[in-house]
């Protein structure tokens, strides 16, 4: 079962026309719902991933601790992170209010309780497009 949530309806709703037999199908389950309080009971999923949106949450510290309260102990969290699409989003003033600093959400996550924060970079392909993986687990 995959899981998905986006706080905005629209979003929401393109995934629902994208995702319609997996839903159909019960596969996929999509939330309008921000990750400051997400709609999952505690040690509920087995795994998070996410990607190119920590920048985005007002309260990062608050969201690193509802990651860590949904997840199962032992349990990855996953996040990715394409430097292109941040260059381009700081570029152009997107995220002129926000902490892009992917050091700083480490230490968001070290401090919410996540163990084993790792980064990792890749670079792919014949442009050498570079992002950033993260990962980091639920205490046992």
């Amino acid at each position: 079962m995959v899981f998905g949530i986006d706080r905005s309806e629209a979003m929401v709703k393109i995934a629902q026309e994208r995702l319609a037999q997996e839903i159909q199908e019960g596969r996929v389950e999509l939330y309008t719902a921000s990750v400051d309080s997400m709609p999952f009971n505690t040690h509920y999923i087995d795994k998070i991933f996410h990607c190119n949106c920590y920048y985005f949450w007002e309260d990062r510290p608050k969201c690193c601790s509802e990651l860590l309260r949904v997840l199962k102990p032992g349990a990855l969290m996953i996040t990715t992170i394409g430097s292109i699409v941040l260059q381009k989003l700081t570029e152009n003033g997107i995220l002129t209010n926000c902490q892009v600093d992917r050091d700083t959400y480490m230490e968001d996550l070290r401090l919410a309780g996540f163990v084993d924060v790792e980064i990792e970079e890749i670079v792919k392909g014949r442009d050498k497009i570079k992002f950033w993986i993260v990962h980091a687990k639920a205490p046992e």
